[in-house]
């Protein structure tokens, strides 16, 4: 199958695993509320946040090893391929045990990072480390997951997924509805984990028979990698402060009921977010597999504006209906007493946008292996969000962690179009320049357009109305997308991988 055969066949899958998600995640939330306490559904947010930290252990192997299988990929070069992979085993073996003790020592500390604590020392100890055990265990079977992805094989990694998420989430809504019971609750989502990977691995090793009779490792495959690790310390520590931090700072000094007003808002967004890395994943290993076939930098930019052309109409599509409706949704779903500003909603979801339209750029410094110019960039922007996020929380509340995150996405998209286009495909930076300027106004115009259109209705929410509202933001959204971009010759070159993506490229 043709690289564009294999995206459009991951992107079905990983479009159908993350609307099943998102839909249990939510009915989880609801009855999280429902049947336990509010307070339960923030801690359970911050232990994500305190996991998000462990998993700092991995400091970017996956990436690194992701960018050192294309080329013996390519070459079908088995024994490298199976020499890297046994080199990556060891190190994520070394970091799953070292991660199980450090979470030990870390569930010491957890009350202190919550005030006026409403539970045990030893509940919370007993309950996170569960967590931990169930994150770590990740790491014995994760270099599986990185060969199938690489491979471009995701597909079966979210069938498998999908399949023991529906089954594990009935089993955990059962035990939230009937056994009101928190520890069924985490185990259960433990088991869920390791035997997801698992399933994987078994499957991997069947189709890849290859993988076991290849042993040992050297320094010719732990040498690059580590190398490439050094350069990507700086991007996963600031991921995590992106992406995991705000939780820990408004449990720390708002309390765990207000980590639960920002969840129910940003779990959503983030679902978006999880769902876009997803797609990106599945294009990484495309690109990477195209650059190391070709140095054609003409057919390299048409692919990346292509992808910003798809990862447009995502972004705007997404955040155009979050700020029409997410605040509807709050109220309907969790109560009157779940919503927050819309001040904050507004810079929610343009930071989603902003965050959201860079991933191309960031797909395709990672796949020239630009590491280097990653560490220098995040290490600035990791100071800006802690210091804004932290210093803006006193007086504007759960505002301020989200202030924090856009004015960084801000700096990340200009250090990404620099060190991009401007770097490598500099003859073609002022007309990419234009192109992203131009989809953020109009991304603008749509919104504010479509929110001042029901905002003149002035609807009284309700499922009907919400639905409503829904259909028709996606038609007007819809329609000015095809408009703007009908005669554009990337956006032919995507309706047609997509009419025809068995044929080739």
């Amino acid at each position: 199958m043709t690289h564009s055969g294999k995206i459009i066949r991951n992107s079905v899958f990983s479009i159908f695993n993350k609307i099943v998600t998102i839909l249990l995640a939510f009915v989880s939330r609801k009855l999280f509320i429902m049947f336990l306490t509010e307070e339960l559904l923030g801690l359970n947010s911050l232990f994500a946040d305190l996991l998000g930290l462990l998993n700092l252990a991995d400091m970017g192997l996956g990436i690194a090893v992701q960018f050192d299988l294309y080329k013996p990929i390519a070459e079908k070069n088995y024994e490298k391929i199976g020499r890297i992979l046994n080199a990556t085993k060891r190190i994520y073996n070394i970091i799953g045990i070292g991660m199980i003790a450090v979470g030990v020592v870390l569930s010491f500390f957890i009350q202190f990072l919550i005030k006026e604590a409403p539970y045990s020392q030893s509940f919370l100890q007993i309950v996170f480390i569960i967590n931990v055990i169930s994150s770590a265990a990740s790491y014995f079977f994760v270099h599986k997951r990185i060969y199938l992805q690489a491979c471009e094989e995701l597909h079966l990694m979210y069938i498998v997924d999908t399949v023991i998420n529906i089954l594990g989430s009935v089993l955990k809504i059962v035990a939230i509805a009937i056994f009101k019971n928190y520890y069924i609750f985490v185990i259960l989502s433990a088991a869920q984990g390791i035997l997801a990977n698992f399933v994987i691995s078994y499957f991997c090793d069947k189709n890849h028979k290859y993988l076991k009779d290849i042993k040992g490792f050297g320094k010719e495959e732990t040498g690059p990698l580590f190398a490439n690790i050094k350069q990507l310390i700086p991007n996963k520590i600031s991921a995590y402060v992106f992406s995991n931090t705000d939780n820990t700072i408004i449990s720390a000094f708002l309390g765990l009921t207000a980590v639960t007003v920002f969840t129910n808002y940003n779990s959503i967004v983030l679902q978006l977010f999880t769902l876009a890395a997803m797609l990106a994943g599945i294009v990484r290993a495309a690109f990477g597999n195209v650059l190391q076939e070709t140095d054609d930098k003409q057919r390299h930019i048409f692919l990346l504006k292509s992808y910003q052309i798809f990862q447009f109409i995502y972004s705007s599509f997404c955040a155009v209906e979050l700020v029409l409706l997410l605040d509807d949704f709050i109220l309907l779903w969790y109560g009157e007493k779940f919503v927050a500003p819309f001040a904050f909603v507004v810079i929610l979801v343009f930071d989603f946008f902003l965050h959201s339209m860079y991933q191309p750029l960031s797909i395709m410094l990672e796949v020239l292996g630009e590491f280097r110019s990653l560490k220098r960039q995040e290490i600035f922007v990791m100071i800006v969000n802690l210091v804004i996020s932290i210093g803006l929380i006193f007086p504007f509340g759960l505002i301020g962690p989200i202030m924090g995150t856009f004015v960084v996405d801000i700096f990340t998209t200009v250090f990404r179009i620099y060190s991009v286009i401007y770097k490598y495909y500099r003859e073609y930076f002022w007309d990419y320049v234009k192109k992203y300027t131009s989809y953020t106004v109009l991304f603008l115009l749509e919104a504010v357009g479509v929110y001042g259109l029901f905002k003149l209705i002035d609807l009284t929410p309700s499922v009907p109305v919400f639905l409503i509202k829904g259909i028709v933001c996606a038609v007007i959204v819809a329609a000015v997308s095809l408009i703007f971009f009908w005669r554009q010759e990337e956006f032919k070159y995507i309706k047609n991988r997509l009419i025809h993506f068995e044929k080739g490229q």
